[in-house]
């Protein structure tokens, strides 16, 4: 899976847009089942974005409903900080990078004492599958009001339409979410766009917790901190924001 992944990138690198201060891209209209799974299957021909530092990809889809997105990283230092501290996907409705609403997933790794994270932990498959599934149990919604910010589980925010999924595959971490365009009764929570439209969408992880990280002599099990950098170095965190045109039926 891992090399596939790998000759993946190769083959289609010229038609990805590669890293940029502010990628635009064009969204797919959704002509596929896509379930949202942790599993990348269904992205193998809509990739439209690759950072070469982070060894990262982003697709896009979407119908007259949701946008769907799916991240892929092989880099242990994406995967790291994804698992550790969380990944928030930001909407923009005015194609700005403002952070109106947003949904950080998934909670609370960092106070697992980075079982996920440690470079060479030898922690046992099973071990780490336990860890991943306990990570998809809840999410928080920031936002869209100015400081709102609501902790659910995974069955709640289902029931609005919005739905998380991350799964590791052979050192690929794949990240996958779905959201509502638009807002109604049903659907409060959303990007609050229609199909056609114009958005931004950021890709934000957090700093790590450094007294949390600080727990058995800096997290990573080497000596000198995260995977045994040298003065307990941390990877800078993520950021990344892109204008989307979605994409209307065909």
């Amino acid at each position: 899976m891992r090399l596939y992944f790998l000759a993946f990138i190769t083959v289609f690198s010229a038609f990805l847009v590669e890293g940029c201060n502010e990628p635009e891209l064009n969204s797919r209209w959704r002509d596929r089942e896509i379930t949202i799974d942790g599993i990348h299957t269904e992205w193998q021909d809509c990739r439209l974005y690759y950072d070469k530092e982070t060894r990262t990809t982003i697709g896009m889809f979407n119908d007259e409903y949701c946008l769907y997105i799916c991240l892929a990283s092989s880099s242990r230092k994406m995967q790291q900080q994804v698992l550790g501290s969380g990944l928030t996907v930001w909407f923009d409705p005015k194609v700005g990078k403002k952070k109106i609403f947003g949904i950080h997933f998934p909670l609370g790794m960092q106070d697992r004492r980075g079982s996920l994270m440690h470079s060479g932990s030898g922690e046992r498959p099973d071990q780490h599958d336990k860890m991943l599934e306990a990570t998809q149990l809840e999410l928080e919604l920031l936002g869209p009001g100015e400081d709102e910010c609501s902790t659910m589980f995974m069955d709640e925010v289902q029931k609005l339409g919005i739905n998380v999924n991350v799964g590791n595959s052979q050192g690929i971490l794949v990240y996958e979410v779905k959201v509502p365009l638009t807002q109604n009764e049903q659907r409060p929570y959303a990007i609050g766009t229609h199909t056609a439209g114009r958005i931004g969408v950021g890709f934000e992880t957090a700093k790590m917790d450094e007294k949390k990280m600080g727990r058995r002599g800096q997290m990573g099990g080497g000596p000198g901190g995260m995977g045994g950098r040298p003065g307990g170095q941390r990877p800078e965190p993520f950021e990344l924001w892109t204008k989307v045109q979605l994409a209307s039926r065909p």
